[in-house]
């Protein structure tokens, strides 16, 4: 099953648009650390951010043991820094 995951900043640059659509494997539902995986896998220009991207599940941030369905609306961001 495919997911849509809006992508923003550097993503949105390497990814050539708003969203990315991601591979999922079969399952009823998945956790964060297997979209960042299935990213790296699937989209090799981003895999070098993977590590550090931060993701949010239904406009909440999550984190890898967060759970999201193919309803789930899901976003990923380079991580924010300055000062």
């Amino acid at each position: 099953m495919k997911v849509k995951v809006l992508v923003f900043a550097s993503y949105r640059e390497i990814a050539g648009g708003d969203f990315i659509e991601v591979q999922m494997p079969e399952a009823d539902g998945w956790t964060v650390a297997e979209l960042r995986r299935c990213i790296s896998d699937q989209y090799p220009r981003l895999a070098a951010g993977m590590g550090s991207a931060l993701f949010a599940v239904d406009e909440v941030m999550a984190r890898d043991g967060s759970r999201f369905g193919p309803e789930s609306s899901l976003a990923a961001m380079p991580p924010v820094s300055g000062g």
